[in-house]
């Protein structure tokens, strides 16, 4: 995953994608480029479904309610997303906040953008999204962010 060129969907067990309507989309609204609105575009268009937009608000990276939302309506209006909720859950680290959520809002799919980090930077700053795809029940769609 981490040296994928292409988006990665990882399936841990039998599914059926037709009843794929409900993804989870896990950012903090900061660092999402273009690139990202397209890909999830793309991703909603094929399974027709409703994205649910959160972000994991946790101690170590605590934002306000209020800066989160702004950043959240305006990556939304700014890329004319549609269809979608904008949530804020909060927990202790953010890969159990997004493993959470998925299972509350009973997601059929989490999809990720990853840094695709290697070497000494993986290893001093871990990945979130690897930790999710190993610990995550649902399907994991991640793609790579340009840089």
């Amino acid at each position: 995953m981490r040296h994928a060129k292409c988006p990665v969907l990882t399936v841990k067990s039998k599914i059926d994608i037709a009843n794929i309507k409900n993804i989870v989309f896990a950012t903090n609204f900061k660092e999402e480029d273009s690139h990202v609105a397209d890909e999830l575009k793309k991703l909603q268009e094929v399974f027709r479904a409703k994205l649910h937009l959160v972000c994991v608000n946790t101690p170590t990276n605590f934002e306000t309610n209020r800066k989160i939302m702004a950043n959240a309506e305006k990556f939304v209006k700014e890329n004319e997303i549609t269809d979608y909720t904008l949530n804020i859950y909060c927990d202790k680290v953010e890969e159990d906040g997004i493993i959470f959520f998925a299972q509350d809002t009973k997601a059929d799919l989490i999809a990720l953008a990853t840094h695709g980090r290697s070497g000494l930077l993986h290893l001093l700053s871990g990945s979130i999204a690897e930790d999710v795809v190993n610990h995550a029940k649902r399907p994991v769609w991640t793609f790579r962010l340009k840089h």
